[in-house]
């Protein structure tokens, strides 16, 4: 019985370490694939014409690397929310790392964080 027990318990373990590592692991995502056409930015529409959205979109694009999923609530810092109600995007430029919700092809929500600074993405609202 105890031998049963010590059996299921390593598998039960054993189980919740893989999925942990799964979880935490580092993940490439290109996000324009996904990434909207036009996001408020300082309660500003930007779209391709501006400068904040191409700052945007070229730093994604280099930083495609080295994004982990997280479940913790961040307080909203420096932000750009999409426009289009059927697909989530919402990019949190914090001081140390930048989160990014949203919603893939799939129409499945995920929400990430890159430990980087975005200084040149960090400009304040006016």
């Amino acid at each position: 019985m105890l031998k049963n027990f010590i059996k299921i318990l390593f598998l039960v373990i054993s189980l919740l370490v893989f999925l942990y590592l799964y979880w935490n692991r580092s993940q490439t995502i290109n996000f324009s694939d996904i990434l909207p056409t036009e996001l408020y930015r300082c309660n500003k529409l930007v779209n391709s014409k501006d400068k904040d959205y191409s700052e945007l979109t070229s730093w994604l694009k280099l930083n495609q690397t080295g994004w982990q999923n997280t479940l913790v609530s961040y307080v909203p810092y420096n932000v750009y929310k999409n426009t289009e109600q059927s697909v989530y995007f919402h990019v949190n430029i914090m001081e140390e790392s930048i989160v990014i919700n949203y919603e893939d092809k799939n129409l499945e929500s995920h929400q990430v964080i890159r430990e980087k600074t975005a200084k040149e993405l960090q400009s304040t609202c006016k």
